[in-house]
């Protein structure tokens, strides 16, 4: 009775019972709901800005006559990591109303989406030569992706949603401010740029999570300290991938006075969500192995071992 007692208060301190069936769906409409916004301002086009629908499908929900709109449609078409974090946001909407088992399907789904919408800003960043900036629906789907995600798993850690809230809170006010102002204020750069890839190595997390429920805190220890070495882990293999990511661009780019071609900037995105996904794998092994330490085997189930043997 106490050790199961104990347990429970583990649990109860580490994580969260699993969020009504209604959240999921909620974020996963909020979400899809986002991709209707300003998505994206790319300024070598005279700081021409597009909804997710329109650099998904190419369909401009707010047709103008700006002749930057126009070329940069012309020449872009439909964004593959657009589209598919589109569809991720629909499917995982669809998921959200059936049964525990797609249920479960949806952490994957909205995980994805979250993942291609990073790819959309690397793809975007590399084509526009850095001339690329996320605008609030951006940051709205991609927050809400995640926290689709999360809702779907059995027991969340708190931390999560203090994160998550967190990462919102940072990444908004760059998202909202007018790109005039951005030199006057280059620290806002940091919480955007860093959001991104701290938002793919979340999105990791939800599927390892729903792959592997969290386990709760070993009852005699120092949690604290192990999450805060846990933490300092984690973000320094994330910094990794952010870090890096200039450098390949930088490696990548041609010395020609116009921007790459679309292929290489598929590529650029699938290199940088390589690197992310792997230092994010890495951060979360790793940082479950920090929190939990040596597995020992309980001692009164070793005393029956021994006295089932003889």
């Amino acid at each position: 009775m106490d050790t199961q007692r104990i347990e429970n208060q583990s649990i109860a301190g580490e994580s969260i019972e699993a969020p009504t069936r209604r959240l999921p769906r909620i974020l996963s409409m909020a979400a899809l709901a986002c991709f209707a916004l300003p998505f994206l301002t790319v300024t070598c086009y005279g700081d021409t800005t597009v909804s997710g629908v329109q650099a998904a499908t190419e369909i401009d929900i707010y047709p103008n006559d700006d002749p930057g709109e126009k070329e940069l449609i012309r020449e872009e078409g439909p964004n593959a990591f657009a589209f598919v974090a589109l569809a991720a946001a629909i499917a995982g909407l669809v998921l959200a109303f059936g049964s525990a088992r797609s249920r479960e399907k949806a952490v994957w789904v909205a995980a994805v989406g979250a993942i291609a919408l990073v790819g959309l800003f690397a793809y975007s960043f590399y084509r526009a030569w850095g001339g690329a900036w996320p605008r609030i629906g951006f940051v709205g789907s991609l927050m809400f992706l995640v926290g689709a995600a999360w809702a779907g798993v059995d027991r969340v850690p708190r931390w999560i949603v203090f994160a998550v809230g967190g990462l919102a809170v940072a990444m908004i006010p760059g998202a909202l401010i007018n790109l005039d102002d951005l030199p006057e204020t280059a620290w806002i750069y940091v919480p955007v740029y860093a959001g991104v890839f701290i938002a793919v190595a979340l999105a990791v997390g939800a599927i390892t999570a729903s792959v592997r429920s969290p386990e709760p805190l070993p009852s005699r220890s120092h949690p604290t300290i192990r999450l805060v070495g846990a933490g300092i882990v984690g973000l320094v293999c994330v910094a990794v991938a952010a870090v890096g990511s200039p450098f390949l661009m930088g490696a990548m780019l041609s010395s020609q006075y116009a921007p790459d071609g679309v292929g290489k900037s598929y590529l650029f995105a699938i290199e940088v969500l390589t690197m992310t996904i792997g230092a994010s794998l890495v951060a979360w092994i790793a940082g479950r192995a920090i929190v939990h330490g040596r597995r020992r085997a309980p001692l009164a189930p070793m005393r029956a071992e021994v006295g089932v043997s003889r």
